[in-house]
């Protein structure tokens, strides 16, 4: 279902918040996502830094340009056709978006509501659904 322009809103502000705190939010997610999947972590190739900062690229990129879904859709793609090559695989996104949940209510703590998290969650599906389908398009590694 798309997105309500209120819960963009609430998306921009959420992330603004998150971003003026100055915390290293790529940080907090992937310590929740190697937590919570710790097999996955020998996916990563690059150091920490590298991919940290890709992160956090593109979870900017995506709270910027939520009202302009359409702009990021490529990138996405291109995002989704990598992830194939790295041995992602759809079922993979569940905890993923766990571990974004969890960081976004670590990072705002008691100004999170079940507004804005219902909001990220539906982007995220958004967001992980043209991603799934670029990586089942993607011709195998």
């Amino acid at each position: 279902m798309p997105l309500t322009d209120e819960q963009k809103r609430l998306i921009q502000k959420s992330y603004a918040e998150i971003d003026r705190q100055n915390s290293n939010f790529a940080a907090i997610f992937y310590d929740c996502l190697f937590a919570m999947a710790p097999l996955i972590r020998p996916m990563f190739k690059s150091e920490r830094p590298v991919f940290e900062y890709h992160f956090n690229e593109l979870i900017s990129t995506a709270a910027t340009k939520v009202f302009e879904f359409e702009e990021i859709k490529p990138r996405l793609v291109v995002l989704g056709q990598k992830h194939r090559g790295y041995g992602v695989t759809p079922a993979q996104f569940d905890v993923v978006r766990s571990a974004l949940m969890l960081s976004i209510q670590d990072c705002l703590r008691d100004t999170c509501n079940p507004a804005i998290e219902q909001a990220w969650s539906c982007y995220y599906d958004e967001i992980a659904k043209v991603m799934i389908a670029a990586m089942e398009e993607a011709p195998a590694p």
